[in-house]
């Protein structure tokens, strides 16, 4: 257990997640509430992308419900929909627990704002396949804020009065006629539509990870990781993972760090590939005495059923052995 809990704080701490909150705020049942994306890496190259729904009891001390469906991926073998159902309890330290049959999962919550937790992280055992898991999941965050309301325009000039009728004969007899109602005046203009607010900002809601799972870089070789900790020397089939439907230029922002720089003038670069092809934009180069490159400008579009990995190769002499993560951002 004591791992466990490291590891789930290693974790929020390298999400930037580990986050106290108010003092206002306490920790139960009623902090998981609602919809949150999850991802998840395991032991013997296991990852998964998903997501969970959860549904806080009547009292927050109480035992709530949950749903879960995840895509998992097991190197060398297809991807699988897997779902679960079960109950979960948070404790007063923020520690929570799933009862699903078959797997031993604890977790930790995070950014807790309004009693509602924004994010969690966990670990636990998968008995088939056999599997250690860990991972984090966050919430989908709002868009921005709606802009004011336009002015509203100025009402129109009254019409002009009608005409008075002409008096009546004085004379003896019967009342003279009612002299005509003036004509009605015409209509004032319209106002002028007020401007039109400005449109809310989207947000990141999500965030890729991967690397070579603790395995050096080839000196010579190309080379594939997935999400979570899928690496292969074969090809991308053996470890990309097909992600939620992006949104429009959803995903980028890639950011890889070598653990040993590739060494004088030789060169390692990184791409994001889509299907297993570099169909994206979206790449970065080390060379010499560096470990870090970024691609923060080149951005892809994601649909439904795309499977995404990155493949690592080298352009240019033979590189120092390495190990290596990366990042990406990316947006429903």
């Amino acid at each position: 257990m004591r791992n466990s809990t490291a590891l789930m704080v290693g974790i929020l701490v390298a999400l930037g997640l580990l986050v106290a909150p108010p003092q206002s705020e306490a920790f139960d049942s009623c902090n998981l509430n609602g919809f949150y994306g999850l991802s998840t890496g395991g032991s013997g190259f296991t990852e998964a992308l998903g997501n969970v729904s959860f549904t806080p009891p009547g009292s927050c001390t109480a035992v709530g419900t949950f749903s879960a469906s995840l895509n998992l991926k097991v190197q060398g073998q297809a991807p699988t929909i897997v779902t679960f159902t079960g109950t979960y309890l948070v404790d007063s330290n923020g520690i929570f627990s799933l009862n699903i049959p078959g797997l031993n999962i604890v977790g930790i919550v995070a950014q807790v704002v309004g009693g509602i937790a924004n994010a969690f992280a966990f670990t636990g055992d998968l008995s088939n396949p056999a599997s250690f898991l860990w991972g984090w999941g966050g919430k989908t965050f709002l868009s921005g804020a709606i802009g004011p309301t336009g002015t509203t325009g100025a009402t129109g000039a009254t019409g002009a009065a009608g005409a008075t009728g002409a008096p009546g004969l004085t004379v003896a007899g019967p009342t003279g006629a009612t002299g005509a109602t003036g004509a009605t005046g015409a209509t004032g203009a319209t106002g002028a539509t007020g401007a039109t607010g400005a449109s809310g900002t989207a947000v990141i809601n999500g965030v890729l990870t991967g690397g070579s799972h603790n395995i050096a870089l080839s000196t010579s070789a190309t080379e594939f990781m997935g999400p979570g900790n899928g690496f292969s020397t074969g090809t991308a089939t053996d470890v990309e993972v097909p992600p939620p439907a992006s949104a429009t230029n959803g995903v980028g922002n890639l950011r890889v760090n070598l653990q040993t720089a590739p060494g004088g003038t030789t060169v390692r670069l990184f791409t994001v590939l889509r299907n297993g092809l570099a169909t994206t934009a979206i790449s970065c180069s080390i060379t010499g005495a560096n470990t870090l490159c970024s691609d923060t400008t080149n951005t892809a579009t994601y649909a439904a059923g795309d499977r995404l990995s990155v493949q690592s190769s080298i352009t240019s002499g033979a590189p120092l052995a390495s190990k290596v993560g990366w990042s990406l951002t990316f947006t429903q």
